[in-house]
């Protein structure tokens, strides 16, 4: 199985914590989400993974600007994005 994506991760991530909330109302999804699992697809197949085996915080300002820190020991995932 090749090695996941980094950036995969993030959009996916993302993606869950966003929903169908419209992205550009920041005060209404500002706050601190907690990742309850991660799922990770690629050509091969696709894993599942929670805590333990993968943890995560997305930060969301009232500016727009986020902090994603995920961590998958077992994926080899420990990464930290900001932006804003």
């Amino acid at each position: 199985m090749r090695p996941f994506s980094g950036v995969s991760i993030v959009l996916a991530l993302l993606a869950v914590a966003c929903g169908d909330d419209n992205p550009l109302n920041y005060d209404t999804l500002a706050g601190t989400y907690t990742l309850r699992e991660i799922r990770v697809t690629n050509e091969s197949g696709s894993v599942t993974l929670g805590p333990p085996d993968a943890t995560g915080t997305l930060v969301l300002t009232t500016t727009g600007a986020f902090t994603l820190s995920v961590s998958a020991p077992t994926l080899g995932l420990n990464d930290r994005y900001s932006a804003g």
